[in-house]
């Protein structure tokens, strides 16, 4: 530590701290000096403390580490795990997106060493770049150093079989435990059976159910007991009901976009380097899920003059653990219990055009009303404040209020981040988690086949036969 005094005692104390040697030894805003892991013996460095009003006035000190006498101190090596399931497809072979992903995180001079970076890439006819990832075969890495090391080489295999995704994460969490994992799917794609894509197969994707097969299976054989850390889809449109409920029983937070991905995708730069920050200025090992969403509709914003890029951070705890003796899972199959045995049933054509009324009215997700994509928490406000007036059930109200307050106060969403595109009079349009529901123009991108939502399944079903 760093002591310091002032003169005159009076004066402004607002300084930066620096050291010439930030590869080994860093001081924080506090004076506090320490060396990174690896750090050789006898390194040095000169810290400066600077007037942030004026340059011109500093002071400096040399600082030498030695491992015996440890005049600096090694923070703890805390261990995180991020698992990259980065399956080219045709954002590769065309655009070479992937590899400029890659490449964006070798190009970072710091990374925190006890965050293991690791990847599995496939997924497309060809692979761009220098990083020489083959076209012929699967391949798992990890990042050491700022070099993309090789671990394995295995034969060419579909990115899209739940299989492949199975091993691949019971092999990463067995290679490379940590305290915290988090899993990553990258394709720059989505709407359930796209949450990947390899362009190699014509059934290059996954079903909700085969992601849930996967995730069981792999967590099985690799003894997990808990949840991990996240999981987060680098995709279009996942942040749906029907996703959450399936990651909420293996990651404690999902991170998913309710519309169209940007054309950027994620800012792994800005994001690695917050978690970085977060580990060497508060000694936390924390993924920094907030920054990941800010910094991604920052580099996103103009891309296109709406700018419809959202990107959420949803606490899955919520979605099975109760609140009040209900769950999400519970509130949402008990509505569409009373919607489809309370409300239909008695006036089914009134009912049916005040529904489709309420989501007509609302902002879709996607480039098309036929994807059918609505944001919940706008939906259950718009519902609840149109429904009293066709019939008298005050049970439905009663859920209404119930769930658009327990989403706000609650924090089910727990960051938010959307772009001017999902702006209205102050107010985002997406709230962060969305529902599908049928249109009259039919939805070739989504059924409810793969859902563990049955009663609303029943529901969506009724009203398809409705629009039909």
């Amino acid at each position: 530590q760093i002591h310091y005094t002032v003169n005159p005692s009076d004066a402004m104390r607002n300084f930066i701290w620096s050291s010439s040697n930030p590869e080994f030894i860093q001081v924080d805003d506090t004076g506090a000096v320490y060396a990174l892991p690896g750090t050789p013996d006898g390194t040095t460095a000169t810290i400066t403390i600077a007037s942030a009003y004026n340059s011109n006035i500093k002071s400096t000190v040399e600082v030498v580490y030695s491992k015996t006498q440890q005049t600096s101190t090694i923070k703890e090596d805390k261990s995180m795990t991020l698992l990259l399931y980065m399956s080219g497809g045709s954002r590769e072979s065309e655009y070479g997106l992937a590899s400029e992903t890659i490449q964006n995180i070798l190009d970072l001079e710091m990374v925190y060493s006890g965050l293991n970076i690791v990847l599995q890439t496939g997924g497309a006819k060809v692979w761009n770049g220098e990083t020489k990832i083959s076209n012929n075969n699967l391949q798992r890495w990890h990042i050491e150093n700022q070099k993309l090391v090789l671990d394995q080489t295995l034969e060419n295999g579909n990115m899209g079989d739940s299989e492949v995704l199975e091993d691949f994460i019971e092999w990463g969490l067995k290679k490379y435990p940590a305290e915290e994992t988090g899993l990553v799917f990258w394709n720059n794609d989505g709407l359930e059976k796209d949450c990947i894509f390899d362009e190699n197969y014509l059934d290059g994707w996954f079903t909700n159910q085969e992601l849930d097969n996967a995730f069981k299976n792999s967590f099985k054989d690799a003894n997990v007991n808990g949840k991990l850390s996240f999981v987060g889809f680098e995709s279009s449109m996942m942040a749906i009901i029907d996703v959450a409920e399936i990651c909420s029983h293996y990651f404690t937070k999902m991170v998913a976009s309710q519309d169209v991905l940007g054309v950027f995708g994620w800012d792994y730069k800005t994001w690695i380097d917050s978690i970085n920050s977060c580990y060497y200025k508060n000694g936390k090992c924390d993924f920094c899920l907030d920054n990941l969403c800010d910094s991604y509709i920052q580099i996103n914003e103009n891309t296109s003059e709406m700018n419809n890029c959202t990107l959420s951070v949803i606490n899955l705890d919520y979605v099975c653990v109760s609140y009040k003796s209900k769950s999400v899972y519970t509130l949402w199959e008990e509505r569409a219990r009373t919607l489809m045995n309370d409300v239909f049933a008695e006036y089914p054509q009134a009912a049916y055009t005040m529904y489709k009324s309420v989501v007509s009215g609302m902002k879709h997700f996607g480039n098309s009303k036929e994807y059918g994509f609505y944001d919940m928490s706008t939906y259950l406000e718009a519902s609840g404040t149109r429904y009293h007036h066709i019939y008298d059930i005050v049970d439905d109200v009663y859920y209404y209020a119930q769930w658009f307050s327990w989403f706000s106060i609650n924090s089910f969403v727990t960051h938010n981040a959307v772009g001017n595109g999902h702006k209205a009079s102050g107010r985002a349009t997406a709230q962060g988690l969305s529902f599908y529901f049928p249109t009259d123009e039919g939805n070739s991108y989504y059924s409810t086949n793969s859902t563990n939502l049955t009663s609303w399944k029943t529901f969506i079903e009724k009203i398809t036969e409705m629009c039909a």
